[in-house]
């Protein structure tokens, strides 16, 4: 076959900037000022072709894409849409000129038909990628940025995404401190059709209970992160966890510790670990409780109602104490003085009950699940629909 494996061969910056100048021929060709005839690639953009002006057939308009004319810029279009005809191969050579004229430019039609759809198929290939670069350049952009907001969760090693930076982080926390959450909270529960339900004060017995076993977990807790031996005797053994309970650096302060010049300690300074933590018992039938925030400082905490804690003091209740009775002959004839109330113990069972209750509320805290679903309500899915949509209107805005 004639063309079998023939490629067009690109004019230099030189002969393109020459082009013009020469004369059109019969076959379309044009013939420069050195002789060599150039052919334009097929399907040229309709702005881009070729256009006859002066009625001058022959001539070549000397224009760019800019409109100006730019003989630099003009020179590498021309570059990029035309192409010469390679030799013809030694072997083709003598058939070749044993053709007649009617046969040898049927020949030279099918070698440059040939060798442009050759060029135009490169040219295409080229353009898909451009065209899916453009489309795709965005998300992989935002794919990129959520993947320096990666970090492994503690004791699970799931992966999950933080989009917020540590500046950010630490002004919702320091906003949360102190006393602050407690008011977050109140303001949280108030609703227009009532207000938030009553605080327990903490001279209540109950809140002492539930701080003390709230205060027992989190040193449990901080030992387990310090690897050091728990402040109570385990009676059974837990093996050590594949992700230690330790604040973990993202992916983007990985990256800041490695790169020429970083700080190796970079990303460390924000991650403050939550206990101790803030406490509060809310009087309300609901039997529930719920940790809120997070950070030090007390920008986490939890939220407990007295309905659960009477569900769990109802089971296994403790044996009640009888009050002691007047002794003597005439212990019916004087009152005596009033007997106190007896405080009530919880058995052990409902301690650990209770102890159950807060590590699930507590392990939200120590995970920083409300900073995932933070990152994830506030920055994650709106970023993702914002882009959705403008990437739609994108792709409508020619057919609109």
């Amino acid at each position: 076959m004639w063309c079998q494996g023939e490629k067009g061969i690109r004019p230099t910056l030189k002969e393109a900037a020459e082009i013009p100048n020469g004369t059109m021929q019969p076959d379309g060709g044009c013939k420069g000022p050195d002789g060599k005839v150039s052919y334009a690639t097929p399907v040229v953009p309709k702005q881009f072709r070729s256009v006859r002006t002066n009625d001058d057939p022959t001539q070549i308009q000397r224009t760019t894409l800019s409109g100006k004319n730019n003989q630099k810029g003009l020179a590498r279009f021309i570059r990029g849409t035309r192409f010469y005809l390679p030799e013809l191969p030694p072997a083709s050579v003598t058939y070749y000129e044993r053709l007649s004229a009617v046969q040898q430019r049927e020949v030279d039609a099918l070698r440059r038909y040939w060798v442009s759809l050759q060029m135009f198929k490169k040219y295409l290939r080229v353009s898909r990628w451009v065209m899916g670069l453009l489309l795709f350049l965005p998300l992989g952009l935002v794919l990129g940025a959520y993947a320096c907001g990666l970090e492994r969760v503690p004791l699970t090693g799931r992966w999950r995404i933080i989009l917020l930076t540590p500046e950010e982080e630490d002004l919702i926390s320091s906003s949360l401190a102190g006393a602050n959450w407690y008011r977050s909270v109140i303001n949280l529960l108030t609703t227009p059709e009532k207000p938030a339900p009553r605080v327990v004060p903490i001279e209540d017995w109950r809140w002492r209970w539930v701080n003390d076993v709230l205060r027992r977990l989190e040193a449990a807790a901080l030992a387990e992160c310090q690897n050091k031996p728990p402040p109570y005797e385990r009676t059974v053994y837990v093996p050590p966890a594949e992700y230690p309970l330790k604040p973990r650096p993202r992916m983007s302060s990985m990256l800041h510790s490695v790169l020429p010049g970083g700080d190796p300690g970079s990303g460390q300074e924000h991650l403050t670990f939550g206990p101790p933590y803030s406490l509060m018992i809310m009087d309300k039938d609901e039997t529930n409780a719920f940790s809120y925030g997070f950070g030090g400082k007390g920008a986490g905490g939890v939220v407990v109602y007295t309905g659960l804690l009477d569900s769990i003091l109802r089971e296994s209740p403790a044996p009640k104490v009888s009050p002691p009775k007047a002794g003597g002959l005439f212990g019916g004839l004087f009152r005596s003085a009033p007997v106190p109330p007896q405080p009530i113990i919880p058995t052990e069972t409902q301690t650990l009950h209770l102890a159950c209750v807060l590590s699930h509320e507590m392990g939200h805290l120590l995970l920083s699940h409300h900073l995932e679903t933070l990152s994830q309500q506030q920055v994650l899915w709106p970023s993702i629909l914002g882009l959705t949509m403008d990437l739609t209107r994108a792709l409508i805005w020619p057919i609109t």
